[in-house]
């Protein structure tokens, strides 16, 4: 999946965690994933990229039996990986 150069998809309401399910051998280039103040839950079942800028103030949480790859690893304001 492609987010446009300059263009933000944003996950979540800002306050209830925020899902995004990763299957396959997903990637999401471009852009920004904005999670607000959603405490961002990425499940992936394969080895995915992500190498849109990721955004949000409630943390990260990976689960599942995938691989997660930043390329680059940039996690702005307080995200956690």
């Amino acid at each position: 999946m492609t987010i446009g150069a300059g263009n933000t998809l944003t996950v979540g309401d800002g306050s209830n965690p925020a899902g995004l399910i990763l299957e396959g051998t997903t990637s999401i280039t471009g852009g920004t994933l904005a999670f607000g103040s959603s405490e961002a839950v990425i499940g992936v079942k394969a080895t995915n990229t992500i190498s849109s800028a990721i955004t949000g103030t409630a943390g990260m949480t990976l689960a599942g039996s995938g691989t997660l790859k930043r390329i680059p690893i940039i996690l702005k304001h307080s995200l956690h990986a």
